[in-house]
């Protein structure tokens, strides 16, 4: 029986004449059927994720425009760095093989400033149709274009329709993928969770400038880092981590803006042990740690260390 084997390459830079040069190329016999997807060079996804990335599906009419269309539209997703297809077919069964060089540098997608839907409802909506979905995204590509679309259509479902854009934000040490909607809600209340007492008190004192503000959580990112770390650091908590944002719509606080609820991961209270004095000349040990102010075990308050 007749076995023939062919094998196309690409970048995205040739995906305007990649299906021409293909056809010009030699056509398959009529008649063919895809029987099988296999893929190899992928760290990224799974076999099977790619073969549903690709649009292809067993038992389909095949053909090489069929076949160069589901290689431009694995390289279109912006995931893969390099895509290429190789075919065999014996009779009219024919087995497509595709070697993929995944795209390296890939964003942390953060969304932003929505209001009425939850992060993990974007993400279960997104992944009923792509279940590869791992929380990031590409530089470039329709990936992130279907994150807008698929948001926006989740926005009308919650009867609160906007219009999604995305762009690529340097954030506090790294680069992200923001996706936005156009709809501004400004924040009417802040609250805390993991941390209490009097850093609890500075710290909502320090996120009163959060209210009637436009909710953004690239914004509280930076004004973590600027206001309430060194909040909380006042009172010997070091190591504050902020582990997730969410914004509320809450009657009982406010009719036409959103309650801020801001998870915080405290740590350990430090307590002074000691300095380590250097390039000091003129005084003694002694004197500088009495010069500090600062006694063995009291809170390792930053404002004092630092004064």
């Amino acid at each position: 029986m007749p076995r023939s084997r062919c094998r196309y390459s690409f970048m995205c830079l040739l995906l305007l004449v990649l299906v021409s040069s293909v056809l010009g190329a030699q056509q398959l016999p009529p008649g063919m059927k895809l029987a099988k997807i296999e893929v190899q060079g992928s760290s990224l996804f799974t076999p099977d994720e790619i073969g549903k990335m690709s649009g292809l599906r067993t038992g389909q009419d095949i053909d090489l425009a069929v076949l160069a269309k589901a290689a431009s539209t694995l390289a279109g997703w912006g995931y893969f760095a390099a895509v290429s297809f190789s075919y065999n077919y014996t009779g009219t069964n024919l087995t497509a093989n595709f070697q993929i060089g995944d795209e390296r540098k890939l964003l942390p997608a953060l969304f932003d400033n929505f209001v009425s839907i939850r992060d993990e409802e974007i993400r279960e909506a997104i992944r009923q149709d792509y279940p590869f979905f791992a929380g990031k995204v590409p530089g470039a590509g329709t990936a992130n274009e279907y994150i807008q679309g698929k948001v926006e259509k989740l926005l009308v479902q919650k009867g609160s329709p906007a219009t999604v854009s995305f762009s690529e934000i340097t954030g506090i040490g790294q680069i992200q993928m923001v996706f936005r909607q156009d709809k501004e809600t400004p924040v009417c209340a802040v609250r805390v969770q993991g941390v209490s007492g009097d850093a609890e008190s500075e710290i909502l004192t320090a996120a009163a400038k959060l209210q009637k503000e436009p909710y953004s959580r690239q914004s509280i990112n930076q004004f973590m880092n600027t206001t309430l770390i060194p909040a909380a650091r006042k009172h010997g908590y070091w190591r504050l981590e902020l582990q997730g944002t969410t914004a509320l719509q809450d009657a009982s606080s406010c009719s036409s803006g959103a309650t801020v609820l801001l998870r915080f991961n405290s740590g350990s209270v430090y307590s002074w042990g000691s300095a380590v004095w250097e390039g000091n000349q003129k005084q003694t040990t002694a004197k500088l740690e009495e010069l500090s102010g600062m006694q063995r075990g009291e809170i390792a308050n930053i404002a004092k260390i630092e004064s």
